[in-house]
């Protein structure tokens, strides 16, 4: 009755515990689908992609990511990018669909077919989120958890949240302590940093763990994760990989039959492009399995359609190939999605040197990806030392839906939740820029604002984002900013310009939803909990 899922970008998976004694574990549940043809199959995952077939029902996974060539305009994925964002929404055969409605259909489906149909009720249910969405995309990601339960008629007594690097430490750790196998040794209080990067999202998150009874049993239950920081949310992994490698295919094509650099329209490029990426996926699927430095791959040919023409193109990925053409993502260049120097910059933010990290525990399926792995370890492995790198190839896809079911029998069982910290910081928008009302560490606090003319009302717009020391949102943060809500608030009288104005804000819950309070001229004239649209 207790679930866990991860809600990835690219895929989705559900796990239920498995608890013998003071053992905790989780076993992973197979996903009821269909393929492009129809057939029923079942796997581990289900693919984060939605199909819309016309008047028919949404259809989701297998059969919808393998008929995107086909079907370009009415497949959407990597919807997870969206939440809480301000995006037009989805319109298919005259009904609208925003990421929320979307992230609910494979919510619904993997409860339908994996639990449903065999398990009966659900009581808990944990879903994951990166650490640093923000408030409204917590939100929303509930909004996702409620239409779902809706769909399906289906009554829960409680559901959480909880981030995807904390479910995946969860995860490892109850696999330590269960097995004996003590890599993280937590009478050492060690701190640890989880590298946890999938399909289409990094997240870091540093987590100090200690016995919260160092006399008492060595289990799950009295293990005190403590949250130090967490990182900002960066929209980077596999996808990016596979583009960077279909642009790479696309040149070769182009080289072969360049007849072929013609002039096609919006939906042709789609096309194009949904036929590369996947033959990409697929190429650094293969590439990792048979992975080796110094050996050149043999000649691979692989169709493409372009008008109804079919091209054969050949071409080979050697080790030095995958090295070139992934240079912004592992490389030595300090580029904005560099899966690499994000570990430098984050505990750079944080006043942390990696000396003082004991541990990194990498997940998330591209985790497992060799030249990655390579990459990580070249950088911050000093030649003679022992590596702080933790790789555990059989969890790294798993671990945040084990985790995920884990916490949901542990919240059943009382266990006081996580306390995980805010990744980002609030501004309100002000004539002069964004200015700043609430840093990242901080739980409260109070700005001065100054009325630029008489009225008696305010129009109060937050905003979320990452931090600065800077009072405004310097430039590197304005493309971070997240709207979050905001009202116009009515004074009790008209105020003069020049009104000193005290923005007070904190955050008390679980769900970080922030209460503001402001006061003109000393007075407080407003106290609220902010709506989140």
């Amino acid at each position: 009755m207790y679930y866990g899922i991860d809600l990835g970008t690219t895929t989705t998976l559900i796990a239920e515990p498995d608890i013998k004694g003071s053992s905790y574990a989780a076993r992973q549940l197979k996903i009821p689908q269909q393929d492009k043809a129809g057939n029923s199959i079942e796997r581990d995952d289900l693919p984060s992609v939605a199909y819309f077939p016309g008047s028919e029902e949404p259809v989701v996974g297998m059969r919808a990511k393998e008929g995107v060539c086909g079907a370009v305009g009415k497949v959407v994925c990597a919807v997870k990018r969206l939440m809480g964002r301000d995006v037009q929404p989805f319109v298919f055969d005259g009904k609208s669909y925003d990421p929320s409605d979307i992230s609910s259909l494979y919510i619904a489906h993997v409860l339908s077919q994996a639990v449903l149909l065999k398990k009966g009720r659900v009581s808990k249910l944990t879903v994951t989120v990166p650490a640093s969405f923000t408030t409204k995309q917590r939100k929303d990601t509930q909004k996702a958890i409620q239409k779902a339960c809706e769909r399906l008629k289906v009554k829960y007594d409680d559901n959480a949240l909880i981030s995807e690097p904390l479910a995946a430490l969860l995860s490892y750790i109850s696999y330590e302590i269960a097995t004996s196998t003590i890599r993280i040794d937590i009478d050492k209080k060690p701190l640890v940093l989880v590298y946890d990067i999938g399909g289409g999202t990094l997240d870091l998150t540093l987590v100090r763990l200690q016995w919260k009874d160092q006399r008492g049993e060595k289990d799950l239950k009295n293990v005190d994760f403590r949250v130090q920081r967490v990182g900002r949310y960066n929209q980077v992994g596999g996808e990016d990989f596979d583009e960077l490698i279909a642009e790479w295919l696309l040149e070769t094509m182009l080289e072969q039959f360049p007849e072929m650099d013609i002039q096609l329209d919006r939906y042709e490029r789609k096309a194009v492009k949904a036929q590369l990426m996947a033959i990409a996926e697929q190429r650094k699927i293969e590439f990792n399995k048979e992975y080796c430095s110094d050996w050149d791959h043999e000649p691979v040919v692989n169709t493409v359609e372009v008008r109804q023409v079919r091209y054969e193109v050949e071409s080979t990925l050697t080790h030095s190939d995958v090295v070139r053409v992934l240079e912004p993502l592992i490389g030595e260049a300090d580029t904005p999605k560099n899966c690499v120097t994000s570990i430098q910059k984050f505990l750079a933010k944080q006043g942390v040197t990696m000396a003082q990290v004991d541990h990194v525990l990498c997940v998330g399926g591209m985790s497992r990806f060799m030249p990655l792995k390579e990459a990580l370890e070249k950088k911050y492995t000093p030649a003679g030392e022992k590596s702080k790198f933790i790789f555990n190839d059989s969890l790294a896809d798993v671990a945040v839906a084990k985790g995920a079911a884990i916490y949901s029998y542990m919240k059943a069982e009382h266990t006081p939740p996580i306390q995980e910290p805010r990744a980002d910081a609030y501004y309100a928008k002000t004539e002069k820029g964004f200015k700043k009302i609430l840093g990242c560490i901080e739980s409260e606090n109070a700005t001065l604002f100054t009325t630029v003319e008489a009225g008696d009302y305010l129009d109060l717009y937050v905003f979320a984002g990452e931090d600065c020391a800077a009072e405004y949102a310097e430039p590197r943060v304005l493309t971070s900013l997240m709207y979050q809500g905001g009202e116009r608030i009515r004074f009790p009288h008209t105020f003069p310009k020049g009104t000193a104005l005290e923005v007070k804000m904190a955050v008390e819950n679980d769900n970080k939803v922030p209460r503001y309070e402001i006061k003109a001229d000393g007075v407080a004239i407003h106290t609220n909990v902010m709506e989140i649209p």
